[in-house]
């Protein structure tokens, strides 16, 4: 039960802690408090096992008392039996000190032999009964014993492990402690430090709570940041942005006390959009009590209408109407729909009517080709977290956008049709370059900006002729962006489609015009692009084909490779 040794945390609190450090305090009190949490779960185990071992230990005790004493009590009869005097012989009145010369009879010596021999049968008969009796006492005790030594030694191991578990708690007190004073606001952190904590916290908690009468309601973790201290409480309602997002369990009406905090978490975002997460999974049932009458409509809220919302969709049914939801909650109209369909066995659904909104997300839930709702988007996004199904988009369903994202390779035009489709007012397009189906197809006169993700693996049907898709698409670009393109060198050769580099010589040996590069948390094999560069500038493409190339956040560049990009490249911009 022994901990791995870990050095306590010392700083300097002189000294005002920067982001990174705050960041790392943030995490060991957080894997402290895990940790102790998961430590007292094994302790109160343990204290419900060491129970239940005593109360058998307990139960038994009675028994085995009444054992002992049985064993002690015919191990008495038994040395009284063999203790008591016999019978007196049948010559001893014939003995010459008792001064008598009385003879005896030949029936009185009979009748005291007769009587001798009953008595010491008597005694070997009680003697025996005595020992077996004392025989099963003592294998009654023993099977006691050894039933209740496995109890004895499972509830001394349980409390030594209680003992050890209660030092390691100990421990851990002392270590939240004290990084908990390493946190407290006397450091004089900035509160812009504070505010892009509580911001870090905002955006990776998506919990729902579950309140009092079962039904789930999500807090901002804000909410219990700002009861820790005045200093934090200052801090969480003073910047509006904190404050931006909630959520609930579809359901009909909400509880009063649930309303109060729905309105308080509004009136504290003041003019920030809210994103408004809903779960739509089946809402609780409730008995039919008086207290259901108390539950209040949450268009009650002063100017719900008004406010601007992102609308987030969890858990959405196979057919999904958003119709009750928008009288629900009295809002019509939406700045973004996002709805997260990863636990569905199905990924396509029907999407009858969608709020008014111009930008929607759709992760592993993508509408039918008769989802008229999606015809008024200006932006449309589809995510796919699974490479195992292929899910086919119609392009009907696109004719209308000015931006589009599709994430996975699963996701493309249907195969069964080669006609050629126009997206007159595309300007933004993400995707892979192995959506070879949707490269082929599609047309986009007006397309700038062509962000490339990299492809799920190696497609081995992929022949040479990789690149005429994708260069059918970008030649009209002036921005080509790559986004966490972070293959590495293998032992094995990298197909050129894996390779950030390799895409982005391609796509400058195609382009019509000059364009503007963007690697962004990529690795980027800096020599390879240096030597292929230089290899196009005396194929006479120029060396104005590149206008301005910014590497953010990048591995693979050396500082060599970035001196021979500035005399390639019109523009160098480098981010660390």
């Amino acid at each position: 039960m022994s901990s791995p040794e870990r050095p306590s945390p010392e700083f300097n609190t002189n000294q005002v802690p920067s982001h990174f450090l705050l960041k790392y305090l943030w995490s060991e009190l957080r894997s402290r408090q895990v940790e102790r949490e998961q430590h007292l779960s094994k302790k109160t185990t343990y204290e419900n096992e060491v129970t239940s071992y005593a109360d058998v230990v307990k139960k038994e005790e009675p028994a085995l008392l009444a054992a002992q004493k049985a064993v002690e009590y015919h191990s008495a009869t038994i040395d009284y039996i063999r203790s008591r005097p016999t019978a007196p012989s049948p010559d001893a009145s014939n003995d010459p000190s008792s001064g008598t010369n009385q003879s005896v009879s030949a029936e009185t010596t009979a009748l005291l032999s007769s009587q001798l021999s009953e008595s010491t049968r008597e005694s070997e008969v009680l003697l025996e009964n005595e020992e077996r009796r004392l025989v099963k006492a003592k294998a009654l005790l023993q099977e006691l014993h050894v039933r209740l030594e496995e109890p004895k030694v499972h509830l001394m191991i349980r409390e030594k492990k209680m003992k050890q578990l209660e030092q390691l708690i100990e421990t851990l007190d002392g270590e939240i402690h004290e990084l908990a004073l390493l946190m407290r606001p006397q450091l004089r952190v900035p509160d812009e430090v504070w505010l892009l904590v509580f911001g870090i916290l905002l955006e990776e908690d998506n919990r729902l709570y579950r309140t009092k009468d079962q039904r789930w309601l999500f807090a901002p973790p804000t909410l219990t940041a700002s009861q820790v201290c005045q200093h934090w409480r200052r801090v969480t309602h003073s910047h509006s942005s904190l404050w931006t997002k909630i959520g609930f369990q579809f359901d009909r009406y909400w509880e009063p006390r649930q309303l109060d905090l729905f309105r308080f978490v509004l009136e504290q975002a003041r003019d920030q959009k809210v994103f408004l997460i809903v779960d739509m999974s089946s809402p609780r049932v409730h008995s039919n009590t008086t207290e259901e009458t108390d539950y209040v409509d949450i268009q009650s809220i002063e100017g719900i209408r008004n406010r601007k919302f992102i609308l987030g969709v969890e858990n959405p049914p196979r057919t999904l109407n958003l119709r009750e939801l928008c009288d629900k909650t009295g809002i019509t109209s939406f700045t973004a729909v996002i709805i997260n369909g990863s636990d569905l066995r199905q990924n396509t659904g029907d999407l009858e009517q969608l709020p008014d909104t111009r930008v929607a997300s759709f992760y592993d839930f993508y509408p039918s080709s008769s989802a008229a709702a999606l015809e008024d988007l200006h932006s449309l996004h589809l995510y796919s977290e699974s490479s195992r199904r292929k899910v086919d988009v119609s392009p009907f369903l696109l004719r209308s956008l000015h931006e589009l994202t599709l994430r996975g390779d699963s996701i493309d035009l249907p195969s069964d049709s080669e006609d050629a489709f126009v997206l007159p007012e595309l300007t933004s397009l993400r995707l892979s370059p192995l959506q070879r189906g949707f490269l082929k197809r599609v047309t986009t006169p007006r397309l700038s900006t062509l962000t490339l993700d990299p492809p799920d693996g190696p497609d081995e049907s992929i022949g040479s002729d990789w690149s005429s898709p994708l260069l059918r698409v970008s030649s009209t670009c002036s921005i080509i962006r790559f986004d966490m393109w972070e293959t590495l060198p293998l032992e094995n050769p990298v197909p050129p489609y894996c390779s950030a580099s390799a895409v982005c010589v391609e796509i400058i040996r195609g382009s019509q015009k000059p364009v503007k590069v963007q690697f962004i948390d990529s690795y980027v094999d800096g020599e390879r692009l240096v030597s292929d560069l230089l290899a196009l500038m005396g194929s006479g493409v120029g060396t104005k084909a590149i206008e301005e190339m910014v590497i953010d956040r990048c591995t693979g560049m050396t500082r060599m490779d970035c001196d021979a990009l500035l005399g390639i490249v019109g523009c160098l911009k480098i981010y660390v």
